[in-house]
Order: C-alpha cells, then structure tokens, then sequence
C-alpha cells in the first residue's frame, strides 16, 4: 500500500514507488486497485504490518489485498456490510461505464458564492437581508445542516419544504452535498438513496453538487475506487430531477483526479466543484494548488468553470469562484448578534474583492 519496505528485511532502501512501476509486464502499472503511492509510512496498514511482500505483485492477487479489504468492512461499513475483492472495480471498467448529463449547470457568472446559515431563523433571515442587498446571484446552503441523525429519518422534520420558501429568497440557491462521511454512507445506502432522490423535489434547490462519499488522497485506491463507482451510479438517479447539477470531484490523489475531471467533461458537465475543507485543515496547500492548476488546464482546454467548495477566497491563481462560510465566522467571536451584522457586511464585500481578484488572475500553477 505504498509504504517503504523494510530495509533489514530485503537489503533495499528504496521506495516501493520506483520499485512497482520498475517491475516489467506489471498489469497493475498505471493504476494499482490496492496501494496509494501517495501515502507513504501513512498508510493504515502500515501501523498494523511492519514488514509487507514488495517482491509479489500489488494487483489481483496482492498478498496484502484482504488486508485491506478487511480495513473497509472495519471502519467504512463497522462490519455492517462485506465488500470482497471482486466488488472493487478497475479504473478502466469506472471510466469505461458512463452517461450524459441532462442538465449540467453553467451559468457560474459570479464570483463567491457565499454559504449561509441555515439552523437558526434570527441569522437566516439577517444572512439572507446581507445576501440580497449586495445583489448576490446565488446562495449556498449546506446539505450537513440538514440532515437528521436518527436512524429513521434523512432530514430533520424542518426542512421538509422547499428552500425557497425557507429562506424567502428569489435568486438561485445552490445545495452543498459534501458532507460528514457519515452523512454520505446513509444517504447513499440501498434503501435510502431513492428515498433522498423524493426529498430533493421537496427540496428544490436550483442546483445542487453531486453526491459526496468518504474520499480523502491518502487513503488506500481501491477504496477510493469502489466509492466512485459507487457515486457515479448514484448520480445517474439525479437525471429525473429538475435541477441542475455541479460535477463534485473530490481532492483525490491526482492522476486519478485528472482522468475523473476528463469523466466529468466526457459526460457532460460544464461546471466542476472541489470541495477543500480536509485539505486546508490539514495545511496542505502545496496539493490544493495543483488541484486548481489541473482545473485551470482542462478551463483553457475544455472551456469548463470551477468552484472552489468549503475555502476561504485567496489570491494565487485563477480561480473562477468560491464558495465560503468563513464571512459568517471570521472577526465574530463574543459579538453580539446585532454586533455581527456590519462584521459580516465587511466579511462578505471583503471575500468578493478576493474572489474577484482571484478571477482576473492567470493561471500560474501548472499541473506536475
């Protein structure tokens, strides 16, 4: 799974990296089902297994593959469900299996789309008042602060009407779909995904990102390959609703990020979404500029837009727009809420000026 073998044990102080893609006639070559190249001493079966078998190969018949297997029941599913080997598919049979979007969503012409709060009605109704007189086109709002955590339900009983009537406002509201991981898994289970499916026509958001699942560039690929397939088939469900949609690509390690944006763009989707909270909690900007440089190469190429989900607007290289939740946050702290209302004011034109200026810049990250 990517990590580096035991010198003791085999008298090789080298990377598996360069001694996997070194092997000759590899089937797994361009894209092990099993093993991360990005993740090091990080990977999670490093802390259980010392010393691994670099000398067989990392692909059907991977000495470690049930391993890892076991890893997914354990603490994706909690043992809920079996996943065996033969559920992973290839990346060529994910690619391979695709359809046309009906309604891809396009028409991205501002440049913050700011994230409003959603829970209370005292801020709803002052983000909503902020929101409308600096004559924003769209807000976002947040799937996560609306679903239930019981067992039964999806959503909490409140937001069983449409959004536009919640929030009385006129413009485009744009639903956030990434969201917990625990979130994704229930919305995503056999029995509720159509049951969801119904809450959306409830709902009806303008736009909405498709579905999110638990995706994060340093986990383990089959993982991450059996949840794509997983969402791409989700998604297919979407083409019945009068909504338009936001291709979610998720910050997935990037090889395997490029060829999901080239899916995305084959199937139709004029607009891609990256949702950045992990990687910005996790400080690893380094990886997030080449995420956007990868975007800003398929813009020139393709002609598509791009949002960034979950981060603050920042002033680097192009970015088309972003969708924020900090100016709700940011410089708030102990304030009253009438003492919030001209800090959140600033925050919002303050954010726009970034994003703006984010826009008018070239691209000066190029994909490596």
């Amino acid at each position: 799974m990517g990590i580096k073998a035991n010198s003791k044990s085999n008298g090789l102080n080298r990377s598996p990296i360069f001694k996997i893609k070194s092997q000759k006639n590899c089937p797994a070559e361009d894209i092990c089902r099993y093993c991360n190249f990005n993740i090091s001493k990080k990977c999670c079966l490093y802390k259980r297994i010392q010393v691994l078998n670099f000398n067989r190969c990392f692909s059907q018949d991977c000495v470690n593959s049930q391993d890892c297997v076991e890893v997914l029941n354990e603490y994706l599913y909690r043992i809920r469900k079996s996943i065996q080997i033969s559920d992973i598919p290839t990346l060529e049979e994910i690619l391979s299996n695709y359809y046309i979007v009906e309604k891809p969503f396009k028409n991205l012409n501002d440049h913050l789309v700011p994230r409003m709060d959603i829970n209370s009605i005292n801020k709803r109704k002052m983000h909503i008042s902020l929101i409308q007189d600096l004559n924003f086109e769209i807000v976002a709002v947040s799937l996560q602060e609306m679903m239930s955590t019981s067992q039964k339900f999806l959503l909490k009983s409140n937001f069983l009407c449409d959004l536009h009537d919640l929030l009385q406002f006129n413009g485009k509201i744009l639903l956030l779909t990434n969201i917990s991981d625990y979130f994704c898994e229930k919305i995503l289970d056999q029995k509720n995904l159509f049951k969801f499916i119904d809450l959306l026509r409830i709902l009806n958001p303008d736009i909405i990102t498709t579905f999110d699942t638990n995706f994060y560039h340093i986990q383990p690929l089959f993982i991450t390959l059996f949840q794509l397939n997983r969402i791409l088939k989700a998604n297919y469900y979407l083409k019945d609703l009068n909504i338009y949609q936001i291709g979610l690509v998720p910050p997935i390690p990037l090889f395997l990020f490029k060829k999901v944006c080239s899916l995305m763009i084959k199937m139709g989707y004029k607009t891609i979404g990256v949702p950045l909270q992990e990687i910005n909690k996790n400080h690893e900007f380094k990886f997030r500029d080449y995420l956007v440089g990868i975007l800003n190469e398929f813009k020139l190429r393709y002609g598509i837009k791009f949002i960034l989900i979950s981060t603050n607007p920042y002033f680097k290289s192009h970015v088309d727009c972003f969708s924020s939740h900090t100016w709700v946050v940011k410089n708030t702290k102990s304030l009253s809420i009438d003492e919030k209302v001209p800090v959140w004011a600033n925050n919002l034109k303050k954010s726009r000026r970034i994003a703006y200026n984010s826009f008018l810049q070239q691209s000066i990250i190029k994909y490596i």
